[in-house]
């Protein structure tokens, strides 16, 4: 074991033995994950430590872990991996990234995100994808203003409750949110929507409407977001039988997969809307299909489940889907025994279709990328 050089190494800090063997260990590493479990293990670095330079993906989880000595020879070791490509650090103490020259990918979760973190982050200079945001369930307010126009290869940015004073980036990026309605502030992604550059939304309400209520409209940072990916869950009986939502194509306009789960869901969608695929899940639904052999040319994948269905609007898309070549199956509802499900596939398409659409996490790198 003292001559051992592993490629890989997955190695959860519960000693200091621990953490001296892999410093000893690590110098062919191509991958290298560490979690911390226990706050009383700080990281010393060893005399004999190796050098990293064959390192290409670094996973730091400190749990417990909060001193500012880890912080300080994170930083060396950082500087230590000129070929590192993907960094993932949870809960990190005073983050200062060095420019690592061929960093791609870059996921912080922190409860503290600072100006220092930003302005290092602007000196990766051929970072591809950026996460940011925390892991618990509170969001975080920063009062930082992010500008990254200065990184040209930056494709996509996720922000997953984390509230930013304002945000700017390349022509070219794209915007994915995660949060709740309180931290929606249109201020903040106005001009990213303006740009077209908001291209999805995840959303879970916040429950500050009552069960009893209803939300008649889509709120207004919906509407201006013009985003392709929406997702809205946990949300208030939204629309009526009588006057259900509208997903007006000139707002939804670039709308290509949506997924609804409510209580009550009474919706409208024209046959201008560009759809590929629809989940809906709801206790009560209604869905209002303006021209349904047209929508049914488009729509690549339906998922459905509902423990009661007013209208037979469903079954008529579902019929021509599949006359169209689509093939339908049941869908198991988890823990709804009394809830109905079913899933239409068109004829080319195979398993879920609904993916994380981010492109920046560690899911969506390991499925694209091979991280």
């Amino acid at each position: 074991m003292h001559s051992v050089q592993p490629e890989h190494i997955d190695i959860k800090v519960e000693s200091e033995s621990a953490l001296a063997w892999v410093q000893t260990h690590w110098g062919q590493a191509t991958r290298l994950k560490l979690t911390w479990l226990t706050r009383d293990i700080p990281w010393v670095m060893a005399h004999n430590a190796a050098s990293v330079t064959s390192l290409k993906r670094l996973e730091l989880r400190l749990l417990q872990e909060r001193s500012p000595t880890t912080a300080m020879l994170l930083t060396w070791l950082l500087a230590q991996a000129p070929q590192l490509q993907l960094l993932f650090l949870q809960h990190p103490t005073a983050l200062v990234l060095p420019p690592i020259r061929h960093l791609s990918h870059l996921i912080v979760a922190t409860s503290k995100f600072t100006d220092t973190c930003a302005a290092s982050i602007r000196q990766l200079r051929n970072l591809q994808t950026l996460w940011l945001g925390m892991e618990g369930p509170e969001p975080i307010m920063s009062a930082v203003d992010l500008d990254l126009r200065s990184l040209p290869q930056l494709s996509d940015v996720c922000v997953d409750r984390l509230t930013l004073s304002g945000i700017t980036l390349p022509r070219q990026c794209r915007m994915h949110w995660v949060g709740d309605g309180e931290s929606m502030f249109l201020d903040i992604w106005s001009d990213n929507a303006r740009q077209g550059q908001l291209h999805s939304i995840n959303l879970q309400s916040d429950g500050s409407l009552l069960p009893e209520q209803f939300l008649d409209f889509l709120p207004l940072y919906f509407v201006e977001s013009k985003c392709s990916v929406l997702q809205w869950r946990d949300m208030p009986q939204f629309g009526r039988p009588a006057n259900p939502a509208l997903f007006d194509a000139a707002h939804f306009c670039c709308l290509t997969h949506l997924k609804l789960m409510s209580r009550d869901i009474n919706i409208l969608l024209p046959q201008e809307l560009p759809l590929q695929v629809l989940h809906v899940h709801a206790r009560s639904l209604s869905i209002v299909f303006e021209n349904p052999k047209e929508q049914a040319k488009r729509l690549q994948q339906l998922k459905v489940a509902y423990r009661t269905l007013r209208g037979a609007d469903v079954f008529v898309l579902t019929g021509l889907m599949c006359g169209m070549g689509a093939l339908i199956s049941r869908e198991a509802v988890a823990g709804a025994d009394q809830y109905h499900g079913f899933l239409v596939n068109s004829g080319h398409m195979r398993g879920d279709a609904w993916k994380c659409p981010c492109g920046a996490c560690l899911g969506c790198l390991q499925q694209v990328e091979g991280y």
